[in-house]
């Protein structure tokens, strides 16, 4: 009788404890893949021009959390110019504006040796990446925007 009792009472808390549990439903998307296509240079809105040069940004996913961002300069159309940020690391930072509660921004600190080279995409501007860097032999950081073509 006792060992009834017990056994109904380890079944009745596993079956309770079994019904308690629930599966965490927070779903994030990936943050590569997120990221992932062809950005514009384009400051103030108009295209990024130069004495003819454009520039243009490709983020490839190479794993679920990093990418591989490459930087090209053109000159009337014929490429000049690249970088190559092999693994990079996305960060996602949760943000609350005026229109989202729940919005996912996103930042890549660019491995230049340099913490203020970094993409970000905000809430408030989707698929618009800001790439903010400090020119070589200067103080003051620069600030290009990219838009997704």
């Amino acid at each position: 009788m006792i060992k009834s009792n017990w056994l109904t009472g380890l079944s009745l808390l596993m079956i309770g404890s079994f019904l308690a549990c629930t599966r965490n439903t927070l779903s994030l998307p990936e943050p590569a893949l997120s990221l992932a296509g062809t950005y514009q240079g384009k400051p103030n809105n108009t295209p990024f021009l130069i004495n003819g040069e454009t520039v243009d940004i490709q983020i490839l996913p190479v794993a679920i959390d990093s990418v591989e961002v490459v930087m090209r300069g053109y000159v009337n159309g014929q490429q000049t110019d690249s970088l190559v940020y092999a693994r990079d690391l996305v960060k996602q930072e949760f943000q609350t504006t005026a229109l989202s509660k729940g919005c996912i921004s996103y930042r890549i600190d660019l491995n230049t040796g340099k913490e203020t080279n970094q993409l970000t995409m905000t809430c408030s501007e989707v698929n618009t990446l800001i790439y903010t860097f400090v020119p070589a032999g200067q103080t003051v950081g620069t600030r290009i925007r990219f838009k997704k073509s």
